[in-house]
């Protein structure tokens, strides 16, 4: 049965440790979430991949030398699309300034890693990236009808 806006389920929030073993509980949590808002089984994958890149992001650069790093994360079943907010504590960065990769490089040529950024900002349809005293906010946004 999908989730509907009005719906008391649809909304979760979580606060794990950012350790690489918890990547795969966040994410099949959204992907739980993506499948009762009854988004299509290829958005449903986009929100995955776009949350094991961000995850993973965070882990490797908010928190490169802590191991009690947090992430919180928060999704939300809006009217026509899911919310994923993923809040850390640890170096803030500026994705504006991570240059998107040549699309005409082969791939056995490219540099390892370096492609996150831009596999979220290609599955998702916004991303949006702040900081505040309150910590580093990655908001994804994936559409019902993408």
């Amino acid at each position: 049965m999908p989730v509907s806006p009005s719906s008391p389920d649809n909304s979760i929030s979580l606060r794990v440790p950012a350790r690489l073993e918890n990547v795969r509980r966040l994410t099949r949590m959204v992907s739980d979430l993506a499948l009762q808002a009854d988004l299509s089984e290829r958005a449903v994958y986009h929100c995955r991949l776009a949350m094991d890149e961000a995850c993973t992001n965070i882990i490797e650069h908010a928190y490169p030398t802590q191991d009690d790093g947090e992430i919180a994360m928060q999704v939300t079943l809006q009217e026509d699309e899911l919310v994923i907010l993923l809040t850390d504590f640890g170096l803030p960065y500026d994705p504006a300034n991570v240059p998107h990769p040549p699309t005409h490089a082969p791939l056995d040529r490219m540099r390892p890693g370096g492609l996150g950024l831009h596999i979220m900002r290609t599955v998702m349809d916004d991303i949006q990236y702040r900081v505040s005293n309150s910590g580093n906010h990655l908001r994804m946004v994936k559409r019902r009808l993408s």
